[in-house]
């Protein structure tokens, strides 16, 4: 079972910070538990699942008003992408090479 920092943590990754919360902390158990308690993992779960959900938003123009839906998914899937492949914040350390002039 997750903590509350770790729920809290994950829906600031997948932007679930407004109220009414589109998930409940049970799905963010199962998800968090899903990912092996790697919440970049999770986080990149969620935001496939929100991709799936805007495939056929699209682009609307009436007069000159303008709503670019069908960027949604393009961004969801970034946001996934961002997330995946990685582990969570702070098992990783940076790394520097020496500058070389030429």
């Amino acid at each position: 079972m997750a903590t509350e920092d770790q729920r809290a943590a994950l829906r600031r990754m997948v932007d679930d910070v407004s109220v009414p919360q589109a998930y409940d902390d049970t799905t963010l158990d199962l998800y968090i538990d899903d990912a092996g308690d790697d919440l970049r993992k999770a986080a990149a779960a969620i935001w496939r699942e929100k991709a799936a959900k805007y495939v056929e938003m699209v682009d609307t123009q009436e007069g000159t008003s303008r709503r670019a839906l069908g960027d949604m998914l393009e961004h969801a899937l970034l946001a996934a992408e961002s997330f995946e492949g990685t582990e969570t914040p702070g098992g990783n350390s940076a790394t520097t090479r020496a500058i070389e002039r030429v």
